[in-house]
């Protein structure tokens, strides 16, 4: 009974756990993604900021050491993002895979600001600072604002 209680928690510390998110299946679309469609995994990746995003004032503020709850929170945004297709959509630098694949202005502009949030949030978790900890409540807030706009 310990044993499977352990083997439990280690899977869950480890990611290992089966968890499904509103996220999975955008990577492999080409086509036409829809923000009607999308709202439900792009609200995932923005609760993933939302969370992070104190847990990181708290760093830069001297006010933690641990950084254990952010990078796991880091992870976890890492992953729905990754689903999305999103990493390798911008940094293809072929702006029409973006537009064909993510045709609204909204979601595309949730797209860029969610992924610059979660680079610099990554910035801040190797780095403490307070100027790319406020770069990234920008491109965050702007992130939200894109989202209010997904229709």
């Amino acid at each position: 009974m310990r044993l499977c209680a352990f083997t439990l928690a280690f899977l869950y510390g480890c990611g290992g756990g089966d968890q499904s998110t509103a996220c999975e299946g955008f990577e492999e679309r080409d086509l036409a993604i829809l923000s009607t469609e999308y709202r439900p995994c792009a609200g995932e990746i923005l609760a993933e900021l939302d969370a992070l995003r104190p847990l990181l004032e708290e760093i830069v503020a001297g006010e933690t050491t641990d950084a254990g709850a952010a990078r796991r929170h880091y992870e976890s945004l890492e992953d729905r993002v990754d689903a999305t297709g999103i990493m390798d959509d911008y940094r293809s630098m072929r702006p029409s895979t973006v537009v064909v694949k993510w045709p609204e202005t909204s979601t595309r502009t949730f797209n860029q600001a969610a992924f610059d949030a979660m680079v610099r949030y990554e910035a801040v978790l190797a780095f403490p600072s307070e100027d790319v900890l406020s770069q990234g409540i920008r491109s965050h807030d702007q992130a939200r604002q894109a989202f209010d706009g997904m229709r």
